[in-house]
């Protein structure tokens, strides 16, 4: 005798997974999707998609542009993802030191965790500084060419480098972004001398960018702050300095809020 009710839930968990390959389908470079475009995507019936897409809307979690019919990430969506930054100790103690230090450096200032292959910005923070470097929180870039990314990469053992970014060639967003494990590898053993890293125009041509770990519980380092500025302000021992500055921030976000992200 078939089971209906373990048959309905097996079908409710599989909608649940469709709709959550839907959300992820919405990115920065690929904001908005029609039915027809997202299913030949994903490999869905359109129907199956359409019926997904309005009901995500209906909840708010997406929303229909009447004048394409595309759909595009809604305002419930986002004030979901709000709750995440400031949802525990370490994020508002993290947003309170890049206040600090955005007002300290003068400049833009992030802090960001590791997701994957990729590097994460979980809050910006502007400085003064006239020349602002323009980032927003849920930024996202290759690890081994932000610096923050670099920083928590420059804690981990090179073996564990090479199986999280790959064989290569890596994704490079500018002429600047290394492209060889071999040289990402180079590139992390500095910041390890160092104790802080630098992207030297690497996720945008014509910004330096410098961070360092924040470690947390056992020594390990899921997160990172960094700062950003631009090429063309910096003047001789200005990364040294920044380097420090950056470091001192980072150790006092670990003091203050020990347990980690």
């Amino acid at each position: 005798m078939r089971d209906t009710g373990a048959a309905e839930q097996t079908g409710s968990v599989l909608s649940v997974q469709k709709a959550i390959r839907i959300l992820n389908a919405f990115t920065a470079g690929l904001p908005e999707w029609g039915a027809r475009e997202l299913g030949l995507r994903l490999g869905m019936p359109r129907s199956v998609v359409q019926r997904l897409l309005q009901t995500l809307a209906q909840g708010g979690l997406l929303e229909q542009d009447q004048a394409t019919q595309k759909y595009r990430v809604g305002l419930r969506a986002f004030e979901i993802g709000r709750l995440y930054v400031g949802g525990s100790r370490f994020q508002r103690e993290g947003l309170h030191i890049l206040r600090e230090m955005a007002a300290a450096t003068t400049y833009t200032c992030y802090l960001g965790i590791l997701d994957g292959h990729d590097a994460v910005a979980l809050a910006v923070e502007y400085g003064p500084n006239p020349v602002r470097i323009v980032g927003a929180a849920g930024d996202r870039f290759p690890a081994h060419a932000s610096a923050f990314g670099k920083a928590i990469l420059s804690t981990l053992p090179d073996e564990q480098v090479l199986a999280m970014l790959g064989p290569g060639p890596l994704r490079q967003l500018t002429a600047g972004s290394a492209f060889e494990p071999g040289a990402v590898l180079s590139a992390l053993a500095s910041a390890r001398r160092a104790g802080y890293a630098v992207s030297a125009e690497e996720t945008y041509p014509g910004v330096t960018s410098i961070g360092a770990p924040v470690y947390g519980p056992g020594g390990r380092a899921a997160a990172a702050l960094s700062v950003s500025l631009s090429s063309y302000e910096l003047q001789p021992g200005m990364l040294e300095r920044l380097g420090q500055s950056v470091t001192g921030f980072a150790a006092e976000l670990a003091r203050r809020a020990p347990e980690g992200p």
